[in-house]
């Protein structure tokens, strides 16, 4: 529960940060419970961040329902006022290759008007948004407060997963694109990974992790440390990890 979570942090604050609960029930129904609980978290004054805030989930089978909210509701906009009121990056889930006609780009022009509305404060697509390199690069051009978390976008998941994550790699490499990409704009790429079940954490983190060892070892040194921890740090404002 939060309070064990609260509790390795205080054990391991260099380690963990602990991020504000966003995702229920009360959330996808707009419930007030959800208003409540953000409430009771926030003012406990025991977290460092805000977790990601769903605006379109697709169905996962029996596991996790579709969600759509829109960037105008009041569930989203009650979080980003805390998010930016203390200073903590907004982090959006936006799946947009599993999107259609006009709902992706309703979520789109959704997404770039949050982002011209909020210039100065950082958000944060998780997943790369299921956006290819040409969609990402047009974001980064128009926005210089948008950021991108590369969970979910290695091999291994792509083998694992009937959904639409978008994949990085050209075999065993970093694609291209992607690689022009990331060296272009070393300051606007996450590290992450969406280690949701237990097999995330079992027999697929080494694997994953054998691929990004990999493309971090291939880059410049300044551009990996950048990806994989340095624009966290900056971001969260979390000490600077010793190199």
């Amino acid at each position: 529960g939060l309070g064990d979570v609260y509790k390795r942090q205080q054990q391991h604050s260099g380690r963990i940060v602990p991020a504000i609960r966003t995702k229920s029930e009360a959330y996808n129904k707009n419930l007030s419970k959800y208003y409540k609980n953000m409430r009771e978290q926030i003012d406990s004054g025991r977290f460092k961040a805000m977790a990601e805030i769903l605006l379109y989930h697709a169905q996962k089978g029996d596991k996790a329902p579709e969600v759509v909210v829109y960037p105008d509701d009041k569930r989203v906009l009650f979080a980003l006022s805390e998010s930016i009121a203390k200073g903590w990056p907004f982090v959006v889930h936006i799946e947009f290759q599993a999107l259609k006609g006009k709902e992706r780009k309703r979520f789109m022009v959704s997404l770039a008007q949050m982002l011209k509305t909020h210039p100065t404060h950082p958000f944060a697509l998780n997943h790369m948004g299921q956006l290819g390199a040409t969609e990402v690069a047009r974001l980064v051009k128009n926005h210089k407060n948008i950021y991108f978390l590369t969970a979910h976008t290695n091999p291994v998941i792509i083998r694992h997963s009937n959904q639409p994550w978008v994949n990085m790699f050209d075999g065993a490499i970093l694609a291209p694109e992607w690689s022009k990409l990331v060296l272009q704009h070393r300051d606007r790429f996450i590290f992450a990974l969406d280690n949701v079940w237990a097999r995330h954490w079992e027999e697929f983190y080494l694997d994953q992790m054998k691929y990004w060892r990999k493309v971090m070892a291939g880059l410049p040194t300044d551009v990996a440390l950048m990806w994989a921890h340095g624009n966290a740090e900056r971001l969260w404002k979390i000490p600077p990890k010793i190199n």
